[in-house]
């Protein structure tokens, strides 16, 4: 063993990443990077929801996740983009001034895809993916799951799924204006944006599936906005969305104290 003489320099060579990261612990000064911690991985659930036409879900042989997609590529095509605006009690009292005035950066209270869904025509399939994800965040996107092993919980016509009411226009009296485009759209397979994430499988019951059904503006007939498992929407991830040239535009009064509280103002089909 060598004697410290006093005075005398002292030279450490590190040989190793472990020697740094001690010498980093000891010597904050000496700026040593620590490699990063991998993130923990978690096993969780997530149901997911598929619409394709009938005889086109996957057989229980081919559950992956890139056939769930194609599936649903096949299911759902179209759809309208519905934006509602409120009118201000000062703004333009004519359609084109109106539609002018929102175009300039107006945001829309309501921004919503009413898939063009039918109901007839198509088969719901439900799913269980169980897959390892580091993200902490609530409603996992089935797709940002990594190694997902694939469960079918249930496959059904789409119309015997029960439906249910529920009102999709504003209620508050107002004017408003509604803009109405039809598109073009490709989505992924559904899932609950609002479910808790968990490590436990979806205790699964047919009879919490809803079809949501409401009337848009003066329609006579009801249209189906979306679908429900257990009181929670299920949202599809869209992947790509081309709209029309031309949009039908509505100027619409809500009187919330009438028998007939929508009445419709002027209505036009506008390009861009």
């Amino acid at each position: 063993m060598g004697r410290h003489v006093p005075g005398q320099q002292w030279e450490v060579v590190v040989h190793n990443a472990l020697g740094q990261a001690i010498l980093g612990l000891f010597h904050p000064g000496s700026h040593v990077p620590i490699p990063p911690t991998p993130p923990t991985m978690a096993w969780i659930h997530v149901p997911v929801f598929v619409l394709a036409p009938h005889g086109h879900l996957p057989p229980s042989d081919a559950l992956h996740w890139p056939a769930l997609v194609a599936a649903q590529a096949e299911g759902v095509r179209s759809a309208r983009r519905l934006r509602i605006y409120p009118c201000p009690p000062a703004g333009p009292s004519d359609l084109e001034g109106l539609v002018q005035q929102v175009r300039k950066g107006t945001p829309p209270f309501c921004n919503a895809l009413v898939p063009g869904l039918e109901i007839g025509a198509l088969s719901l399939g439900v799913y269980d993916l169980r897959g390892e994800t580091p993200d902490e965040r609530i409603g996992q996107p089935p797709a940002a799951l990594r190694n997902p092993a694939i469960t079918c919980l249930d496959e059904l016509p789409l119309a015997e799924v029960a439906n249910e009411a529920c009102w999709f226009y504003p209620t508050e009296t107002g004017t408003y204006l509604a803009c109405d485009t039809p598109e073009q759209v490709q989505q992924q397979p559904g899932y609950q944006p609002e479910r808790s994430r968990t490590t436990d499988p979806l205790a699964y019951r047919r009879d919490q599936l809803r079809l949501l059904w409401s009337l848009l503006g003066g329609d006579e007939h009801l249209t189906c906005v979306g679908l429900t498992y257990g009181g929670q929407r299920i949202d599809w991830p869209v992947t790509s969305e081309t709209p029309a040239a031309a949009s039908s535009w509505t100027w619409f009064a809500v009187d919330s104290s009438s028998e007939q509280p929508y009445r419709e103002l002027e209505r036009q089909v506008l390009e861009g």
